[in-house]
């Protein structure tokens, strides 16, 4: 997957949302997702910026499953497969 490409994932148990792909993070709990988007991550929802990163950027947690297409993520089918720690590891 490469920077800028338009990703979803579910917010909660009933929102997906559209944001764009920044790149693949290995951290204490695995492989996580950076993605920003200019409104999802504002002020008022995410009131602290993480350590790191920009206002818009968010970091999705392992557990959290991203989708190429909103038809994907509504049916909960065909998720993105992460790379490895070990693949991560190689590529720095």
């Amino acid at each position: 997957m490469k920077k800028g490409d338009t990703v979803y994932f579910w917010w909660s148990c009933s929102y997906y949302y559209m944001v764009k792909f920044v790149e693949w993070k290995l951290t204490r709990r695995g492989v996580c997702a950076v993605v920003e988007s200019e409104w999802l991550f504002d002020k008022c929802i995410m009131p602290k910026i993480p350590h790191g990163y920009r206002r818009g950027q968010a970091v999705l947690q392992p557990h959290t499953d991203l989708y190429r297409s909103s038809r994907a993520a509504e049916a909960k089918n065909r998720k993105i497969r992460r790379p490895s720690a070990e693949q991560l590891r190689r590529a720095v």
